[in-house]
């Protein structure tokens, strides 16, 4: 991943610093090397975790598109947020009890723009991806609650769509990079975790990877630590464009975002 050139880093920061936010230019992640990628796809404009929400993405100009991992009952891996259905469907239940003939069955009924779609399903794994490889988008894969034997079948579902040199796995466990390692080095691996020399140590000799941080847990300082030990820094939770100005302007590499920021 490039990381922003120098001298335009510093050109950002002083206008951060000099200027009233309302002066500040938006935020156009084209022109820049810093890499926008959708929340859940472009979640502030379509259903979170689905495939209008990932289409959205890519209309935008979005570089990627992050989604949630989960295993069901009978091992199918689907693409889904919370450990129950209740909150974005039409049903009641804890996800991974369900079979995928199960989950299939329910509607998505929440969630933006939610009534310009009847019968929208909760996503595979494999129609993510394939959705990803048609509208070049990289995929951004944090794991919720999968089986380690999952993990195979996961890294070789990318590799079978033709991904495997752009994909990014996240998850709150430093611990799966080790499993991950075992079957790919193209993948990327993100801790989400806070930038720190320890979780740096716990990560650095396996090789591509990075720390998935959030907004108000990132400096410059911090930067600097995880791009000195050659780590990528992707920020979340960013919601407007005086914050991905800021980020810009002390050098992160990724911002992950509900919004276009444009």
């Amino acid at each position: 991943m490039k990381i922003i050139n120098k001298g335009f880093r510093v050109l950002i920061l002083t206008l951060i610093l000099i200027l009233p936010s309302s002066s500040i230019k938006a935020f156009n992640h084209e022109n820049i090397d810093v890499k926008l990628i959708g929340h859940r796809g472009a979640s502030a404009y379509e259903p979170e975790n689905t495939i209008p929400s990932f289409v959205k993405a890519a209309d935008l100009g979005m570089w990627g598109a992050e989604c949630d991992l989960y295993s069901l009952r009978d091992g199918s891996l689907i693409i889904f947020h919370d450990n129950d259905v209740d909150r974005m469907t039409n049903g009641v239940g804890k996800i991974q009890s369900m079979s995928l003939v199960e989950v299939k069955a329910l509607n998505i009924d929440s969630g933006n723009n939610i009534k310009k779609y009847k019968n929208l399903k909760i996503p595979t794994l494999d129609e993510y991806l394939i959705c990803c490889k048609k509208n070049k988008l990289v995929p951004v894969i944090e794991f919720k609650d999968i089986n380690v034997n999952n993990v195979k079948e996961v890294v070789d579902k990318i590799k079978g769509h033709g991904l495997e040199d752009e994909s990014i796995i996240i998850s709150t466990s430093y611990e799966w990079i080790k499993y991950i390692r075992q079957y790919s080095y193209k993948i990327q691996f993100q801790y989400l975790s806070d930038i720190s020399l320890e979780n740096i140590n716990l990560l650095k000799e396996y090789g591509n990877y990075g720390i998935d941080v959030r907004k108000d847990r990132v400096t410059a300082e911090n930067v600097r630590l995880a791009h000195e030990n050659g780590a990528v820094v992707n920020v979340w939770d960013v919601k407007t464009e005086e914050e991905a100005n800021m980020l810009i302007g002390i050098g992160v590499d990724m911002i992950t975002s509900d919004y276009k920021l444009k």
